[in-house]
């Protein structure tokens, strides 16, 4: 208990953005007349967010393992995050502006705030269990993000989305399967995986581990498996568009360096 005490300490802005969830869909339940207030409530536990980390900043100063390895909290970590905040509310102002797209505006700010609670997340992990449900909460919230225009179009950029993102994990999480089973561990960052990368010279590997970054590239739409990436923004709302083009990819920067 006292070990999950002291790591929930560092997440204070992922506890934020997940009482934001909470909050944005009763919001969406108990009001009518609600588009202004769940604007104003978006906006809220994503500055509130932001604010919690850079208040935290001097925390971060020397990297923290949390809850058993599973997560690390560093200064680079805490800089994504505020990038992933920035990004969120600059989208919730764009969305606030234009007033023609402002249709369920409860599922559309949860799945926003899920997006970059994923995102705090998946930058702490060092876990590939972490890695994968991290990138899966968001994975299936952008699906449905990409439907938010409520056209014919938007429908068929969003199945296009689900079905190629689904393709994605299946081959991410098999290469993840295999490289536990060569090194023996799920810690990415522990010296026992280091040393079974370094040392193993087997076709196998080589597999595994292009099986895991094929599948990872594709998700975050990253050169050279992005083709599939034009056909689905085309037919997502700016805000989507402009929130969507910049998580992700911050999101790779983040795993791939920690990786390395």
């Amino acid at each position: 208990l006292e070990l999950i005490g002291m790591s929930l300490s560092f997440f204070v802005p992922e506890l934020i953005l997940s009482a934001g969830i909470l909050l944005v869909v009763t919001l969406g339940l108990i009001r009518k007349d609600k588009n202004s207030l769940l604007n104003f409530a978006g906006l809220t536990f994503l500055a509130l967010s932001l604010l919690a980390v850079v208040l935290n900043w001097t925390s971060y100063a020397s990297p923290t393992k949390l809850f058993s390895g599973l997560a690390r909290s560093d200064d680079f970590s805490a800089y994504l995050k505020i990038l992933f905040d920035i990004a969120g509310i600059l989208s919730a102002v764009m969305t606030w502006r234009r007033k023609k797209e402002q249709l369920h505006l409860s599922e559309y700010y949860a799945l926003i705030l899920a997006v970059v609670l994923g995102a705090h997340i998946l930058v702490m992990s060092t876990n590939l269990i972490m890695v994968f449900i991290s990138m899966e909460l968001i994975s299936i919230s952008s699906y449905a993000l990409a439907g938010f225009s409520f056209s014919k179009q938007g429908a068929e950029g969003s199945l296009k989305y689900f079905l190629f993102g689904s393709v994605a994990s299946a081959v991410m999480l098999y290469g993840f399967t295999l490289l536990y089973g060569f090194t023996g561990t799920l810690d990415f960052s522990s010296v026992e995986f280091i040393e079974h990368l370094l040392n193993k010279e087997s076709t196998a590997f080589f597999i595994a581990s292009l099986m895991a970054l094929a599948g990872f590239l594709y998700k975050i739409a990253a050169a050279p498996l992005h083709p599939w990436s034009p056909d689905v923004y085309e037919a997502v709302p700016m805000p989507v568009i402009a929130f969507l083009s910049v998580v992700p990819s911050l999101v790779g920067v983040g795993v791939l360096s920690k990786c390395v």
